[in-house]
């Protein structure tokens, strides 16, 4: 009898230390693809000048084809208000979706360094340019944007056990794409005086 018990228990044993093994690698391994998709956005951002209808095909494409499906909400608003957030669903291409709380497959958000204001000077009518940001002696526009992926682990009889969002930035874009026919972006595209 006193060898039945014994046995049992270094079964028991064997058996948790796989679960916790194998909990582990599958961690690990979809924590590092999502760093990888993150990666990926941001390279396809930066490569396009900004969020454009051709940027949010090309992340589309490229989510198709690695089979992205996990979704979660996007980050809240910072201290500063030109850092809000916007959703995308996976098959976004003409700009973010609205309605969609914690089912967003990504999020962007642009954060606007320097621009031009260019318009009517109101007294003479002649058009001026004003510069408005972190200018120094540099007066090119420039932006950055910030980009969100989620990390899900989803077990079959477990259901969802983590989700979790890895976050990053562009590198400073130079004169960013206006991106006008991207309602959301248009606010943020525009200098604030």
């Amino acid at each position: 009898m006193k060898e039945a018990i014994g046995g049992s228990w270094l079964y028991t044993l064997v058996i948790v230390m796989i679960a916790l093994f194998t909990t582990f690698v599958s961690v690990t391994t979809n924590y590092a693809r999502t760093y990888k998709i993150k990666d990926h956005l941001i390279s396809i951002i930066e490569k396009n000048g900004g969020v454009t209808p051709t940027t949010l095909t090309q992340i589309k494409e490229y989510l198709d084809g690695i089979g992205y499906s996990s979704i979660g909400s996007c980050p809240e608003r910072t201290g500063d208000s030109s850092e809000t957030w916007f959703a995308f669903t996976r098959d976004s291409t003409t700009g973010p979706a609205n309605g969609f709380g914690d089912r967003a497959s990504y999020c962007i958000y642009k954060h606007v360094i320097s621009c031009r204001l260019t318009g009517k000077d109101s007294r003479g009518g002649k058009s001026t340019t004003k510069f408005i940001g972190e200018m120094g002696t540099n007066s090119i526009p420039r932006a950055y944007y910030g980009v969100a992926a989620f990390f899900r682990l989803d077990w079959p009889i477990l259901r969802q056990v983590i989700n979790m969002r890895v976050t990053g930035e562009t590198a400073t874009l130079y004169s960013p794409n206006q991106n006008y026919e991207i309602k959301a972006f248009e606010d943020l595209s525009k200098c604030k005086s």
